[in-house]
């Protein structure tokens, strides 16, 4: 987390053991490298919460953002819906939503509903 200004404020780590691997496939092979791919912010207005695209361990990490303590997860590894084979786009929209998309060999975008 920085400040506006640049300044530094703290940090918080996500599956801190998650390495790396390389994916041989249809076109080549493919190296993914850590856990966060990608960050959203929800929509409340102190915008709590983030959303953490976790490409390699196929989930999203849910993060509070003023503690960047994990609340929970969505999703595991497959194909299915609700599932990941390497989640690394998300965002959401004024109603609450969330939009996954991913990357290699998944090649679609999800879409997760606010209840």
């Amino acid at each position: 987390m920085f400040r506006k200004d640049g300044t530094f404020v703290k940090e918080g780590i996500v599956s801190k053991d998650t390495k790396g691997v390389t994916v041989g496939g249809q076109f080549g092979a493919v190296s993914s490298w850590g856990s966060a791919w990608d960050i959203a912010f929800s929509n409340d207005a102190q915008q709590r919460f983030v959303f953490v695209a976790d490409g390699h361990d196929k989930k999203v990490i849910v993060l509070q953002r003023d503690t960047l303590a994990q609340v929970g997860s969505v999703g595991s590894g497959g194909r299915l819906a609700g599932q990941f084979l390497a989640v690394g786009s998300i965002a959401a929209d004024s109603r609450g939503n969330v939009y996954t998309g991913e990357q290699h060999h998944g090649k679609r975008v999800q879409k997760w509903v606010r209840r």
